[in-house]
């Protein structure tokens, strides 16, 4: 049995109850997530310095920062959420989150199983 609010619910009532949640909070989460797109991947790169990873090792097979940042522009958007470790942005807190197999990258309704689109599994099927 799950509990929300106080309220003992039993297997498919509690879904129905936290998919009712999951709608009515989804306006407040669309406008305070912003999803990241290459552009501003990029940009967010254009304020570190990638010297000091590139003589350690920890990127490998580029000489200087600005090789490493010429070779980001042909990146796709799927190696910049591996590197980064992030897929959205709280506008108001300014933290970064990844939302990778948790939720909809487009509406941030949590993924299920049966809602999951064929065609890219980070999205739900209303969304692709």
């Amino acid at each position: 049995m799950t509990e929300l609010n106080g309220k003992k619910l039993k297997g498919s009532e509690s879904f129905k109850e936290l998919r009712k949640i999951n709608f009515m909070n989804n306006d407040k989460y669309k406008n305070v997530y912003f999803r990241y797109n290459k552009k501003d991947y990029l940009e967010y790169a254009e304020s570190f310095d990638y010297s000091n990873d590139i003589k350690e090792g920890k990127i490998k097979g580029f000489e200087n920062d600005l090789d490493f940042k010429k070779s980001m522009k042909k990146w796709k958007i799927d190696q910049f959420r591996d590197f980064y470790g992030f897929t959205h942005k709280n506008r108001v807190t300014g933290q970064e989150r990844d939302y990778r197999n948790y939720a909809c990258l487009d509406c941030l309704e949590v993924l299920r199983p049966d809602f999951i689109s064929s065609k890219d599994k980070y999205y739900c099927v209303n969304c692709l």
